[in-house]
């Protein structure tokens, strides 16, 4: 059964992406939408993410939180959206299989931070007793 002859074997280096049908009239106007859709949501998170760390009465649990998931959103968003754009861009529909698994690892691990169920028992940051206290294992494990 296995006798070592490798000639009926073969290889898969890239996958074809169909996902937008073959009408490349609309590709133009597609990659305007989603670029500019994406800028805006990168500068947005980069502007919530710089406010927070320079301003001293946003350094609260509630702004470090807001902060970490802007944070997550800019991975999140850069993870799929640059290879759609330059696919509209150039017309090229393949992605290679290194890329797609990749773009595959990290979307599903930034997923997993996003969905992950807080603890309701664990070490906990208090900044005074007027704003509560939060735990601080969620922000943690979201990283790693």
């Amino acid at each position: 059964m296995l006798n070592g002859n490798k000639e009926n074997e073969t290889s898969i280096t890239r996958f074809i992406l169909l996902g937008l049908g073959n009408n490349t009239e609309l590709w133009p106007f597609l990659f305007l939408l989603f670029l500019v859709i994406y800028l805006v949501t990168i500068i947005g998170n980069l502007i919530i993410i710089l406010l927070v760390a320079n301003d001293q009465q946003l350094h609260t649990p509630m702004y470090f939180f807001l902060g970490n998931l802007s944070c997550l959103e800019t991975f999140y968003s850069s993870t799929i959206l640059p290879k759609m754009l330059s696919n509209l861009f150039t017309g090229d529909r393949t992605i290679t299989v290194n890329g797609c698994l990749s773009q595959y690892y990290f979307f599903g691990l930034q997923k997993n931070n996003y969905y992950q169920p807080p603890f309701n028992r664990g070490p906990v940051y208090c900044t005074s007793q007027k704003e509560g206290c939060e735990n601080i294992y969620k922000p943690l494990t979201s990283w790693t």
